[in-house]
């Protein structure tokens, strides 16, 4: 009994190699179906149209009475991601957006004020809040279809001296990465969560930079 099943499931698998070529051919032919599945097919027909407007994209998705309607399963009016579940969220990523702009200005100060390794650490980190900043923005448009406008203006706050700053910037990175984590568990859109866990790694591990440059000033 245990040969035939061997035999059936031997003669099965030649017969996928006819068809897909290798185990790879087979495994990405199931990968793009599943793929298929979750793929914004009326998104991308709308671009295509604008791209080759004379081509059908999705013929076979097509319904029989010619409407256009796509016949996807479980496909949705709103996106999965970035989408309406987001929308709840748009005042934490403005606020998000704000203090990764007003981090940017500040090591850039920094920056100017110190030499050396401080000076590297200062510069890393402003091009990392830049980058924060940037990608929330890139969300904010996704969700909204509108771009962000910064309100920020200059860096304000007080001028201090060199370990009461690293002490302040220390704790607007660690609280930051405490807030990033716990905006990451409470939105239900997924790509959004992604994003703040990424960046609530980002903020600690600045911090522990900062921590670094301040014991090397410790008596």
């Amino acid at each position: 009994m245990r040969r035939a099943r061997f035999f059936r499931t031997g003669i099965y698998w030649k017969e996928l190699q006819s068809k897909y070529g290798t185990e790879r051919g087979f495994l990405d032919m199931v990968m793009r179906e599943k793929n298929d599945i979750a793929y914004d097919h009326e998104r991308c027909g709308r671009i295509w149209q604008r791209v080759a407007p004379e081509l059908e994209p999705y013929p076979q998705m097509r319904t029989s009475d010619g409407a256009g309607a796509m016949q996807m399963a479980g496909a949705e009016e709103n996106p999965c991601c970035m989408g309406t579940a987001a929308e709840v969220s748009l005042e934490v990523l403005a606020g998000f957006i704000e203090q990764e702009l007003s981090a940017c200005a500040a090591y850039r100060a920094l920056a100017r004020r110190v030499n050396g390794e401080a000076r590297n650490v200062f510069s890393h980190l402003a091009e990392e809040k830049s980058s924060a900043a940037s990608q929330q923005m890139a969300a904010y448009y996704l969700i909204t279809g509108e771009c962000y406008r910064p309100a920020i203006g200059s860096m304000g706050g007080e001028r201090l001296a060199y370990c009461p700053m690293l002490r302040r910037q220390y704790h607007e990175e660690a609280c930051g990465g405490f807030n990033y984590a716990r905006a990451a568990d409470e939105t239900t859109d997924t790509c959004l969560a992604a994003l703040w866990r990424e960046l609530s790694e980002s903020a600690y591990h600045a911090a522990e930079l900062l921590m670094r440059l301040l014991a090397k000033k410790m008596c």
